[in-house]
């Protein structure tokens, strides 16, 4: 039996944003079926398509990363932070934020974790020929692999290539390989 698990993209459905500013599509949460305000960690897509603030989560650590459309300047404390296409800001989800897009609406991937209870970070690569990732996995630790664009697979496992939106997440320690050909998020969140 694989060590790993696959979240297709297909079936998803869109829930409202908290401060029902716009759209999103949870890929993952811990622990499974919660809800917004009691969830250890999250990871979902969000669909922008007008400039406005973002949801806050006091006590949430958040990194987003643009995955679809141009990108956006955040306005934080005065400061301007623009985010390109895979590009990768991490934040407090108590921080007042505001969005103005740069040329239309985008799409964003968010990973959420309760600080003091789990620690997370997302890295973007890419590559346009065939490329193996080697990729640890500590204990106490989920990695989520995200198809952004591309294909991408779990080297030695029994698991069909993954397409965009696809996840596979995977809580077994060890050393995996990612094969890629395209673009994938890496995600580890892991429980202090």
């Amino acid at each position: 039996m694989s060590a790993s698990q696959l979240l297709p993209a297909s079936g998803r459905t869109g829930q409202p944003w908290k401060n029902g500013g716009g759209q999103t599509f949870q890929l993952a949460t811990h622990p499974a079926g919660s809800s917004l305000e009691d969830f250890g960690w999250r990871v979902s897509i969000a669909e922008v398509v007008d400039d406005g603030p973002f949801s806050t989560f006091p006590g949430i650590d958040r990194t987003i990363a643009v995955i679809d459309g141009a990108g956006m300047d955040l306005d934080l404390d005065d400061k301007v932070h623009q985010l390109g296409k895979f590009t990768t800001y991490r934040f407090p989800g108590e921080a007042a934020i505001t969005a103005h897009l740069l040329r239309g609406p985008t799409r964003d991937l968010n990973l959420m974790v309760r600080r003091g209870q789990f620690a997370g970070r997302m890295e973007i690569f890419s590559s346009s020929a065939d490329r193996d990732l080697p990729v640890r996995i500590v204990e106490k630790e989920a990695l989520l692999v995200v198809g952004l664009d591309g294909q991408c697979q779990i080297g030695g496992e029994d698991i069909s290539p993954i397409g965009v939106e696809d996840v596979i997440l995977r809580r077994e320690a060890g050393v995996i390989t990612v094969r890629l050909n395209g673009t994938v998020a890496i995600i580890h969140i892991r429980e202090l």
